[in-house]
């Protein structure tokens, strides 16, 4: 199951591969109409595109007899059950989903241009079913296309949504295509977006010559190159004209056997079933391995920014914390300046008080001295006084006598 899974082709090989048109193969390229091959912007096949009334008659049994090969009840029509017989002999990878879609999608066309017809909406013919199996697989390979383009979109920023550059451009083709386009191809295939983007830009008189490529045109053009290959190729088909023939042989002789062969039939396609689920898983496993390797390595991108970021920010607070440092120390040795001059003012302030403290002792001593000296002087003062009434009193007293004396 795990080789099976290898085996798958890329979605460029299926545009190239014979399997997308092997009931296509006895179709002449005159049953195509030109048209095709110049409208780029029709991606899906009309069945006006194929001109079933421009068939010459030996195209038209060929492709009855290879439609006959299909159809086991030999009643002209293949039933849902030939269709998936059909589908799984053509080598596609089929579920009952797609089965049904197809039917169902073949079942709604009113349009009635087929040369087999449509009974009581149990069958289809091989018109419908080779025109409606392409616009399915159409309509299945443009959104495989997108979920690629999606995956190198997402890198892009807000602005740029939709669009890819050239350079991713030229890889997305390489990873589609594997080893089936060469270089000169995807060359071609970038080349020719990029002439359709400057077209649009001149049309808006843009001077400036495009550097991203929008999916519409991306579309554009691989569906193009889809179409050119299965309306101009040749395909050579796993079921050629000169094989025809054996293989009715082979049909018809196996008819007694066709319970056994629809049964064996069966489990291969359940088998072939579950190795189509594989697969699936397996790509859908790969895309999602793919979104989460690019949001992983975008993580990673972010945790190296931030950890840059954290750096950047460690060395300034590094830097910030030498600063402080010096201005702490700066700080400590103004302290100690301060401290010193403050150590000289309480000294000085000291003395200063010291020296007034003496002095007022010595003023204390002077006054001292000087109120003893005003006592002393006071108290001769004093003295001197009472001498001075004493010795008056007593010229006084002898005055008196005197005078007594005299007038005695």
């Amino acid at each position: 199951m795990e080789n099976k899974a290898k085996r798958r082709l890329s979605i460029v090989q299926k545009f190239e591969s014979p399997k997308k048109i092997r009931l296509s193969e006895n179709l002449n390229d005159s049953i195509y109409s030109e048209k095709n091959l110049n409208d780029q912007d029709s991606h899906i096949l009309d069945i006006e595109d194929i001109d079933l009334n421009a068939m010459s008659e030996d195209d038209y049994r060929q492709s009855k007899e290879l439609f006959e090969i299909f159809d086991f009840d030999t009643d002209g029509l293949i039933s849902k059950n030939d269709l998936e017989i059909v589908l799984n002999g053509l080598g596609e990878e089929n579920s009952p989903e797609f089965v049904n879609l197809m039917f169902s999608e073949i079942n709604n066309d009113t349009k009635n241009h087929d040369f087999f017809k449509i009974q009581d909406g149990k069958h289809i013919t091989y018109s419908q079913f080779c025109i409606k199996y392409m616009n399915i697989k159409y309509l299945d390979i443009e959104q495989h296309l997108k979920s690629s383009f999606d995956i190198f979109e997402e890198n892009n920023s807000e602005g740029n949504q939709g669009f890819i550059k050239i350079e991713e451009l030229g890889q997305l083709l390489s990873k589609l295509a594997g080893d089936n386009l060469s270089q000169e191809d995807i060359s071609s295939l970038v080349k020719e977006c990029i002439d359709i983007e400057n077209k649009e830009l001149m049309k808006t008189d843009e001077e400036e010559e495009t550097e991203k490529i929008k999916f519409e045109t991306f579309l554009t053009v691989m569906m193009k190159k889809f179409k050119k290959n299965i309306l101009q190729r040749q395909p050579s088909g796993l079921i050629s004209k000169s094989s025809i023939p054996t293989l009715r042989r082979q049909n018809s002789n196996n008819n007694s056997s066709d319970n056994n062969s629809i049964e064996e039939f069966n489990k291969l396609k359940s088998l072939e079933n579950e190795n189509s689920t594989l697969s699936i898983k397996i790509k859908e496993l790969e895309k999602s391995l793919e979104i989460e390797k690019r949001a992983l390595e975008k993580k990673l991108i972010e945790q190296q920014d931030q950890i840059q970021i954290q750096k950047e920010e460690k060395e300034k607070l590094l830097e910030i914390n030498q600063r402080i440092e010096q201005e702490k120390h700066q700080i400590q040795l103004e302290k100690q300046v301060i401290e010193k001059e403050k150590q000289f003012i309480i000294d000085e302030d000291r003395k200063l008080k010291q020296q007034r403290e003496r002095e007022i002792i010595e003023k204390e001593k002077k006054l001292k001295h000087l109120q003893d000296e005003h006592k002393d002087q006071t108290e001769t003062q004093n003295r001197l006084i009472n001498e001075g009434f004493k010795e008056k009193q007593d010229l006084s007293n002898k005055i008196q006598s005197l005078n007594e004396v005299i007038f005695n």
